[in-house]
């Protein structure tokens, strides 16, 4: 019975709730350049929506695959996953903490949050082989759903930065 619902429960969703966690607990410090007043500005609709799309997309998907217990991906994909959401956490570090230095004030600073989860996420789908209930997989869903995403998250970041209205 307990092997009927566990992909219900572990799936690799369950990897995204420590940097939702984070986001909760440390947004609201973040300098003024990410309240949405400021970073939503002259940012076209369809960029915003598309990345609001293919973000909930990703973690719809990555709910679908059950975390792997087995595979040759499973020791990379946990390796890629830690380092990758301890870099996106550092990097939020100088945002909060060292808000006016001259990496915090960067695009490259400032952009750090948005191209950082490349790595965790990444980590995600090589620790996840399949999907849940009897869905067909294929490799290139997920990693699709992935590279739109933050194609999209890191497009919003430089626009704010440069203010380019469009």
């Amino acid at each position: 019975m307990r092997e009927k619902f566990r992909p219900y429960i572990f799936n690799g969703f369950l990897l995204i709730l420590p940097a939702i966690a984070w986001n909760a607990a440390l947004a609201h410090r973040l300098p003024p350049f990410f309240e949405p007043a400021s970073l939503d500005h002259h940012i076209p609709f369809m960029i915003t929506f598309s990345e609001q799309l293919f973000r909930v997309l990703f973690f719809i998907v990555v709910f679908l695959m059950p975390l792997s217990r087995t595979g040759t991906q499973i020791r990379r994909g946990g390796i890629l996953y830690i380092l990758g959401l301890l870099l996106y956490f550092a990097s939020w570090v100088p945002l909060v903490w060292f808000p006016d230095s001259s990496w915090s004030v960067s695009l490259l600073g400032l952009s750090a949050p948005s191209w950082t989860p490349v790595c965790w996420m990444s980590g995600i789908i090589c620790l996840c082989n399949g999907f849940s209930f009897g869905i067909p997989y294929r490799k290139w869903i997920p990693w699709s759903l992935l590279i739109l995403f933050l194609l999209f998250h890191n497009l919003h970041i430089f626009l704010a930065f440069y203010r380019v209205p469009l």
